[in-house]
C-alpha cells in the first residue's frame, strides 16, 4: 500500500470537490487546506480506465482509533506548523481538511501528513501541496 495525498478545491460536501495540483493560501486571512488520501497501488477497475485514467482510489480507513496531523515545515523552528486534520464529512473518511487562524502562514509548500491508525503511525508527503500568497509582496 502506497498512500498518498491529492489535493482538493472548490469543496461543497462529500460529493462536490475537484482535484487540484496545489491548495491555495492567502497569508493573512484564515485558511482551510483541503486534501484526499489516496492509495496509488489501486486503480480503478478496467471498466472505469477510460472514465478515470490514472486516478487512485480513495483509501478508506478501517482503524478504531484514527488521527490525521499535518506538519508545515520552515527553516525557522519557531515558524513550523504542527495542525490536527479534521474529517469535514463522516461519510468519507478520505477526505481531511487543515484549518489555519489568520496568523499562520506555511513558509514551505511541502507538507508532511501522519496517519495514525490504531496506533500506528504512516508519513505521507504533499510536494508542493501548498501555495502562498501575500496581499503585501513589498512590491510598488
Amino acid at each position: 500500500m502506497r498512500l498518498a495525498a491529492k489535493m482538493l478545491k472548490n469543496v461543497a460536501n462529500v460529493n462536490n470537490w475537484q482535484y487540484a495540483n496545489q491548495a491555495y493560501v492567502q497569508a493573512g486571512q484564515p485558511n482551510t487546506v483541503y486534501f484526499q488520501i489516496v492509495d496509488l497501488d489501486k486503480l480503478p477497475g478496467v471498466e472505469l480506465s477510460s472514465v478515470l485514467p490514472d486516478f487512485p482510489l480513495r483509501y478508506m480507513s478501517t482503524a478504531t482509533a484514527l488521527a490525521v496531523e499535518a506538519t508545515f515545515p520552515s527553516l525557522d523552528d519557531d515558524t513550523v506548523l504542527i495542525k490536527a486534520a479534521s474529517q469535514p464529512f463522516p461519510q468519507d473518511l478520505s477526505i481531511w481538511q487543515v484549518s489555519l487562524a489568520s496568523t499562520e502562514t506555511p513558509s514551505s509548500g511541502t507538507f508532511t501528513i501522519k496517519l495514525t491508525e490504531d496506533g500506528v503511525d504512516r508519513y505521507l508527503k504533499s510536494i508542493a501541496g501548498v501555495s502562498v500568497t501575500s496581499l503585501n509582496d513589498g512590491a510598488c
